[in-house]
């Protein structure tokens, strides 16, 4: 917009207003122009302080205006121009956010002499180049470097509009061939290129800054942190079915900025020494140790048998433990982690040196490739394709029961059942295959099954060639998992509840996904009653939920409102009980998801990742992940606690107590209630065994109160064992719990004087 443009429109505007009897009124199409010139005004007057309605509309001679006298012109005046508004963190829509977003930064900002954004706008490109494919967001980078910043500038506004830049540099970066002149490549290239970034160039100033960027953005590259990723893929068994695995794929360093990002870990508290495990659906496996060395961790792998895992194709491999001498300091976000989905086609390449189809993507694709090999779920239909052929003789042994191979060499359009649509090219002359996944708040406190949980809608990124870039929810359609409208725009309704993802590239499916959506709002007290049989739980911020709570045999629960809007459900049981409740948040139109919430009666006990109470008194160490420590305590002042002891007949009492043992903090997740994952403290109840050389040693584990023990469990080496029973005379398989072992092993009695016995 010219300068006499923005005078005319602001002429405009001032007299736009009438007067009457009955109040203030505006003439038609005054919504329209309005969200036209107070970005305007943002970019060429704004000088820095507070921003401020009143500033905007006294520049018009327009009255202060009442809240929802902003919020309607705004929204009709963005929805005339199809413009999507911004949002808070909470989900609501920020109307001055969305006005501020579209005006771009300040032309005072960009015009300082100092360079103070130049220098601020590199810091964020140089920390989002090296560690963005890792998770850390591009706005709490440019939070961290708001110092380099005038102060009168260092707003929210100003951050994400930085953040905003830097992603699209990156991802114009990886456009350019060199960077001789970027600005006239992309020119030659992408004729509206300039229209992504939230700068005027009417300056040389402007242009100067961009042309800066991109030169850094694309010589920087390279020094990008390589992403830990897993590897699926299908080899075949001696039967000649195909069985599915995966692989962990591990860099040789990472940032220790990196690790203190995603732990939550203050960079100068992070240990030197750090170990990587990772978790699946049978087991916690340590892989790889990690030894600080300057500004990265170097990684040493403890085996290549360690990163090869046996899990199901649908299992999802949540992420990778960072662990140290406290015990687990918390996960790093691991690409294609996500379990495939039956529904959906499979492509896959084949790596004739391992005799191995590895998994490229379950979505679109073209590849370099001359060979790709692809999975047709039932239903599936082809539209169109060329050189293509079905592979009779392929199948899978533990995934998509009646899939039908088939190699292709050319292209394919296909559809499934669920009306999604895919295009596939083989032999093309570059590669466009990306890695898909979700980045927000995750809750695995409220995780039943394999689907991920998050507060709020969590954000799509895609990564390919370790350029990470979030999907625009323009290309994202989403819909119920059980029931309701069908797909929709995540631009035209906001998801709550268990939902399906797509992502959409002209109509042809790049990524699809599930998840579940909670408010982002959504808070969970807990009030103890006077025992372990009753409680209550208030929950709030459900954004008007329905709520259901079970009633059973053992458990009633009666819901209620209270006056302040909040739900409130009392528990009671006739028996001591632990564990969740399976509660059920409904929305209507489909809208539902189930949240297992603990059941409020005070106490301790150790429950199962179902929520399911443990019954037993030992576990073994490979099956310890599996077990929670849960605890219900009164009082804001309660700081429960657990003590973890070597027991072993060739160590002492008093030096068991004093050396070989520790204390985990116990956390608060929610008012009143305090859970920790067994898996947390994995590596350190494993290392207190090699302090002994009793095959019968156990570590106990106490949950403390009020430094009264409240209840134990006993953590023994091994899943299994045989034992001799005088009675019968026989050697039986037995469980930890001293139950008869369902799985058959081969005995072999051999004298001590030599030779078997019968």
């Amino acid at each position: 917009m010219s300068k006499d443009e923005f005078d005319s429109l602001a002429a405009v505007l001032k007299s736009s207003q009438i007067k009457t009897s009955t109040g203030q009124h505006w003439l038609s199409g005054t919504d329209q122009l309005f969200v036209l010139y107070a970005p305007e005004w943002w970019r060429r007057c704004f000088e820095g302080g507070s921003w401020r309605w009143q500033d905007v509309l006294t520049s018009i001679e327009w009255p202060q205006l009442t809240p929802p006298q902003r919020q309607k012109i705004v929204s009709v005046g963005f929805r005339y121009w199809q413009r999507p508004l911004s949002r808070m963190e909470s989900g609501n829509t920020a109307f001055l956010m969305s006005i501020v977003t579209e005006g771009g930064f300040p032309v005072k900002l960009i015009g300082r002499k100092d360079g103070r954004l130049s220098t601020y706008l590199r810091a964020i490109l140089n920390d989002y180049t090296r560690y963005g494919a890792a998770g850390m967001d591009a706005v709490r980078i440019a939070e961290s470097h708001e110092q380099r910043l005038p102060s009168a500038f260092r707003k929210l506004a100003v951050h994400e509009l930085a953040a905003g830049t830097v992603e699209v540099i990156s991802d114009l970066a990886s456009q350019l061939e060199s960077t001789t002149n970027p600005f006239e490549e992309l020119s030659r290239k992408i004729p509206n290129w300039m229209d992504r970034l939230p700068l005027s160039f009417e300056s040389d100033n402007a242009r100067v800054l961009v042309n800066g960027l991109l030169q850094k953005a694309k010589a920087s590259r390279e020094a990008g942190y390589d992403q830990l990723g897993l590897s699926r893929y299908f080899t075949a068994d001696e039967n000649g079915l195909l069985r599915h695995a995966a692989r962990v794929e591990l860099p040789g360093s990472i940032p220790a900025e990196v690790i203190a990002d995603q732990t939550g870990v203050a960079l100068d508290s992070l240990p030197r020494r750090l170990e990587l495990a990772v978790v699946t659906e049978d087991r916690l496996t340590n892989i790889a140790s990690m030894r600080k060395e300057g500004d990265d961790y170097h990684v040493y792998i403890y085996g290549a048998e360690r990163l090869r895992l046996n899990v199901s194709a649908v299992s999802d491999v949540e992420c990778i433990v960072v662990q140290g001498d406290r015990g687990r300091l918390g996960g790093l976000p691991i690409v294609g982690g996500e379990g495939l989905d039956p529904e959906l086609p499979v492509v896959s390449y084949k790596d004739e040196d391992q005799d191995e189809w590895v998994v490229l993507s379950q979505g679109s694709l073209a590849s370099r490739l001359n060979t790709l090999y692809i999975t047709l779920p039932p239903g599936a239909e082809i539209i169109d394709g060329a050189d293509y052929e079905f592979l009779d003789g392929m199948a899978c042994h533990d995934f998509q029961e009646g899939a039908r191979w088939m190699s292709l060499h050319g292209r394919l359009d296909l559809s499934t059942e669920g009306q999604a649509r895919f295009r596939i090219r083989a032999g093309t002359n570059t590669d466009d295959i990306a890695k898909y996944g979700l980045r927000g708040d995750r809750q695995y406190i409220y995780e039943s099954s394999s689907n991920p949980v998050y507060l709020g809608m969590p954000r799509i990124y895609s990564l390919q060639e370790q350029k990470l870039v979030f999907v625009s929810p323009e290309d994202v359609v989403w819909t119920t998992v059980r029931g309701g409208p069908g797909w929709r725009s995540l631009n035209d309704a906001s998801p709550l509840g268990d939902i399906k993802l797509r992502v959409l590239a002209d109509g042809f499916c790049v990524y699809s996904g599930r998840c579940t959506v909670l408010p982002r709002d959504l808070s969970v007290r807990i009030q103890p009653g006077g025992g372990s049989t009753h409680g209550k739980v208030v929950l709030s911020g459900l954004q008007g939920a329905e709520l259901l709570a079970p009633c059973g045999p053992v458990i009633e629960t009666t819901v209620t409102v209270s006056p302040a809007g909040e739900v409130e459900i009392s528990c009671a049981s006739n028996q001591p009980y632990a564990g969740r409740i399976s509660a059920e948040l409904v929305w209507g139109a489909g809208q539902r998801c189930g949240l297992p919430i603990p059941f409020p009666g005070q106490g301790a006990h150790f429950c199962r990742s179902d929520g399911s109470q443990f019954e037993g008194s030992h576990v073994a160490l490979d099956e310890m992940h599996r077990i929670y420590a849960v605890c219900v305590s009164q009082g804001r002042s309660s700081s429960p606690r657990i003590f973890c002891q070597l027991i072993a007949s060739d160590v002492s009492g008093r030096l068991s107590g004093s050396v070989l043992g520790f204390e985990p903090d116990l956390p608060m997740k929610s008012e009143g209630y305090f859970e920790l994952p067994l898996a947390d403290v994995y590596s350190r109840v494993k290392a207190l065994f090699g302090y002994s050389a009793d095959l019968d040693a156990a570590v106990r584990i106490e949950i403390i109160d009020n430094a009264e023990p409240l209840t134990r469990l006993q953590v023994v080496q091994f899943v299994s064992e045989l034992a001799f029973d005088p009675s019968s005379c026989e050697i039986r398989h037995m469980t930890t719990e001293q139950k008869p072992h369902h799985e058959r092993v081969d005995v072999r009695l051999i004298s001590f004087g030599g030779g078997d016995l019968p």
